[in-house]
Order: C-alpha cells, then structure tokens, then sequence
C-alpha cells in the first residue's frame, strides 16, 4: 500500500549536499493527533533532539483514510479550516504533526525529512 514510502529509511541515509554539509533522509511513521472540534488545531509533537538538526531542508509525506491517500500537508476541499501537516522546528528539536480535521483522527501518516546536521 506504501510502496514509495516504505524503505529502509528508518535509519538516516545521506542523499546529497547541501553547502558542502551531507544532507540526511529519514522515514517517520505516526498517527494523527485528535482534533477535539473540526477547525481546531491540535499538536502532537516528536522529539528530534537526538537527530542533531542544523537545517531541514524538506519534509514530504503521505497521509492514509479508510477511501484515499493523499500528499501532505492537506487540506480538505473548500474548506481550508480542515487540514494536517507537517511543521518543522529545528530550533526546538521538534516536529510538530497538526490536525484541524476530526474526520482524520488517528489516521496513519508517512513522511520523510531531509535534514543537514550539527556535527557535520
């Protein structure tokens, strides 16, 4: 069913150069967080603290329902209140997984990141 985002990438590999520093790629699987309300933001944030992010360079991914699968971020329809994402925070050593959407509660999300490091 994910046959493009299911690699060997749960480890970081390098995939280029980004200002003569290695850019890494790494796989991320999780769910998304439960909205309370439709058009209400909720958060679920991981912890990147032990990646060593200087820069992230990209992020892109894929989010499953029960009917379709579709890029992220996403946003349902005409309606821009419904919508998740990926938001990246180096500074923090966070990723934050949002959701708006209480008809996406829980639902599988698959993305990668591409990243520069500190210790390079």
């Amino acid at each position: 069913k994910w046959p493009i985002y299911k690699p060997e990438l749960t480890e970081e590999h390098i995939v280029g150069y980004y200002k003569g520093k290695p850019i890494y790629k790494k796989y991320v699987e999780d769910n998304l967080p439960d909205a309370k309300t439709s058009g209400t933001y909720v958060d679920k944030l991981l912890d990147i603290s032990d990646w060593n992010v200087e820069h992230i360079i990209r992020t892109y991914g894929v989010l499953q329902t029960d009917t379709f699968e579709t890029d992220l971020p996403m946003s349902s329809g005409a309606n821009s209140n419904h919508f998740c994402r990926i938001i990246t925070r180096p500074q923090t050593n966070k990723i934050t997984i949002r959701n708006t959407y209480t008809g996406y509660n829980g639902f599988p999300i698959r993305f990668l990141v591409e990243y520069t490091k500190t210790t390079d």
